[in-house]
């Protein structure tokens, strides 16, 4: 996961949250996801 306005680089692990201030951009990848062991991700 990272986020475009500053340096944060970090593994994402279930369970955990994380805020962001209004109209920033966070990336998220899931390299273990595939069309046949999908994952989530919810955003609030």
């Amino acid at each position: 996961m990272h986020v475009d306005t500053c340096d944060y680089h970090h593994d994402f692990l279930p369970n955990e949250s994380f805020v962001l201030v209004p109209e920033q951009t966070v990336h998220i990848d899931f390299p273990d996801a595939s069309k046949t062991t999908p994952t989530t991700c919810l955003a609030i």
